[in-house]
């Protein structure tokens, strides 16, 4: 008797939970290898193929199960995970099909479908991204995703295949996720080894604007520290100074554009703040001028440069800041540097 269709849901979300179990194969199998057992093997997949064709799915899922749980070693093993997996990615279960995959490319570098195993993990671990994104949108409450299963699907494809195609595209989108989830450094590690594994790659550039985006979340204002910034600023230069050219490039050398102008904005404002610093509150007017001067030259044609010039020329007429509460009643701190050569 044939097992209609509709329970499929059911029995797929049953047989991803198997093979977790598995790491490799086992060395017994692996010593029990023969002709007797590839024929059997090849039998059980013969099957188990015709069991789905007629949709008595059951009874071809316990077929594929057989092989994969004792016939490991033989060449139909990599075909009934193959097959199972697709089965599970087709009915939505992507998680359980990516376990099935993930055993494919792990233990069997020689199928002859390698190749379109790493492009169909690809594919489910672009699925369980924008799954993730959506929960993220939505901002689910107890039904949130985790990100983890999508970055450890595309760390695995970095890992199997790092001279395939999607390799670079895995760390990209890694990075991303990480970066959505809130691990910005993990997604700044991402991006680096993107840039450095794959320096020719068309997403190198994206990778680049990234990162200075990425850094520049880092920063609260010009009121903390700027290393960050610093950082950001470096990414936008070293952008602009190798694909600001490129003419197949414009919105993205405009973002690159206008993210340095930004970091610079930032850097600048952290230059007035401790030139104000060194003018009111330690009343060291040539100390705050090297401070002022740096934010104008950093954004010569922002309201940061406009700012720096009137403290310049307040600076330079030697009158006293107006006194904080703190001053009238500790009195004026006057900032004195130290001689080197008394």
């Amino acid at each position: 008797m044939h097992i209609k269709f509709k329970i499929l849901p059911f029995l797929l979300g049953l047989g991803g939970c198997f093979n977790t179990i598995h790491n490799d194969i086992p060395s017994k199998q692996i010593a029990m290898k023969s002709e007797k057992r590839e024929q059997i093997a090849s039998q059980l997949l013969k099957e188990g193929r015709a069991f789905i064709r007629n949709n008595n799915v059951l009874a071809g899922l316990n077929k594929y199960k057989e092989i994969c749980k004792h016939y490991l070693e033989t060449e139909a093993a990599p075909m009934a995970f193959h097959a199972w997996g697709t089965l599970l990615r087709d009915k939505g279960n992507f998680t359980g099909a990516f376990e099935k995959l993930r055993f494919i490319t792990k233990n069997y570098t020689s199928y002859e479908q390698y190749n379109q195993v790493v492009v169909e993990e690809f594919h489910i671990a672009c699925k369980l991204m924008k799954d993730y994104e959506t929960s993220a949108r939505k901002k689910l409450g107890l039904w949130f995703k985790d990100a983890t299963p999508g970055i450890e699907c595309f760390q695995h494809i970095v890992t199997m295949a790092p001279r395939s195609a999607y390799a670079p595209k895995a760390l990209l989108h890694m990075a991303q996720l990480e970066y959505l989830s809130g691990e910005k450094a993990k997604a700044i590690e991402a991006l680096d080894r993107l840039i450095s594994d794959y320096p020719d790659n068309d997403l190198v550039p994206q990778a680049y604007l990234l990162e200075g985006e990425i850094y520049l979340s880092f920063v609260n204002g010009p009121q903390y520290d700027q290393g960050m910034t610093k950082k950001a600023i470096n990414c936008y230069e070293d952008y602009l100074r190798l694909f600001g050219s490129r003419s197949d490039l414009l919105a993205e050398t405009g973002k690159a554009k206008k993210g340095l102008h930004q970091a610079m904005e930032l850097y600048a404002g952290s230059r007035l703040v401790l030139g104000d610093f060194f003018l009111n509150r330690r009343s060291y007017p040539q100390g705050a001028m090297v401070f002022y001067n740096e934010a104008r030259l950093l954004a010569p044609n922002s309201d940061k440069a406009r700012e720096a010039n009137a403290r310049i020329d307040f600076a330079n007429t030697n009158e006293l800041p107006p006194m904080t509460w703190a001053d009238r009643i500790l009195g004026r701190i006057i900032y004195k540097p130290t001689n080197p050569n008394p």
